[in-house]
């Protein structure tokens, strides 16, 4: 009777130690799944072992499609631009280099809308792949403030032309690649006669839209060779490498004067 009475008591408490690690199981499951389903993020799992296919997270707010197997991660690179389809098609099939995480961000096809892949794999011993999670997430956001700020830094914002410091910098450049060349670079200053007058008398903003107009056309003339950047008020500054033909100085600055007689008369 005692040893019935032991037995009983240690199955007893195997199956309390079992309910309570399935309650604690449950528990975890309930919270991976509140947090995948409020998050803003989606995912893919796929299991190479018995070839599962499962989404998760906000799938719609990135793709219109369902995805149910392997072959659906090609429907992925029709949504993206198609300079980045061989870059994404890389990180889709990350197994293939045998790299276990990378990422990178992609650009929608005809959205201002941008999104980071990234994909986790998990090997075996045999550095064969066992599981692969793909995680979506969107940055559209940081990723245009940061374009902003790359514009601020390198773009004059009046104009649209390069602002000072980047000018030099790529005038700095254009010199030492003349001097490895033999070649020479042309710099051009232009300024806006009685600008002064202009903003005394017409208001400031009528001054702008001078220097917007003389900003517009000279970056018409902006090419491989030619470089044009807005440095303060009313002057601008032109950079010509190798100037020859209808490139030469001579050239750029009878068509500014044409130019501005037509405007002005």
């Amino acid at each position: 009777m005692i040893k019935e009475a032991l037995a009983l008591n240690d199955l007893r408490y195997q199956v309390e130690l079992l309910s309570a690690l399935n309650d604690k199981l449950t528990t975890k499951e309930k919270m991976c799944d509140f947090i995948l389903n409020t998050s803003a993020s989606a995912f893919v799992y796929q299991d190479f072992d018995d070839s599962q296919i499962q989404v998760m997270g906000n799938w719609e707010q990135f793709f219109d499609f369902n995805f149910r197997t392997v072959s659906d991660f090609m429907k992925i690179l029709d949504v993206v631009e198609d300079k980045y389809a061989d870059d994404l098609k890389e990180i889709l099939y990350l197994e293939k280099t045998q790299e276990t995480r990378k990422s990178d961000v992609f650009k929608f096809k005809g959205k201002r809308k941008w999104f980071e892949c990234e994909t986790s794999v998990a090997y075996n011993e045999f550095m064969q792949p066992v599981k692969k999670v793909v995680r979506f997430k969107d940055v559209s956001k940081s990723k245009m403030q940061n374009d902003e700020l790359a514009y601020m830094a390198y773009y004059d914002v009046l104009t649209g032309l390069y602002n000072r410091n980047y000018f030099v910098r790529l005038l700095g450049e254009w010199i030492r690649k003349a001097q490895d060349e033999n070649s020479v670079v042309s710099v051009i200053f232009i300024d806006i006669d009685d600008f002064r007058k202009i903003n005394d008398g017409m208001g400031i903003v009528v001054g702008d839209e001078v220097v917007q107009l003389v900003g517009q056309y000279l970056g018409e003339f902006s090419s491989d060779n030619i470089i044009a950047s807005h440095i303060n008020s009313d002057i601008f500054c032109v950079a010509i490498y190798d100037p020859c033909n209808n490139r030469s100085v001579e050239y750029f600055h009878k068509q500014v004067q044409e130019h501005l007689k037509r405007v002005s008369g």
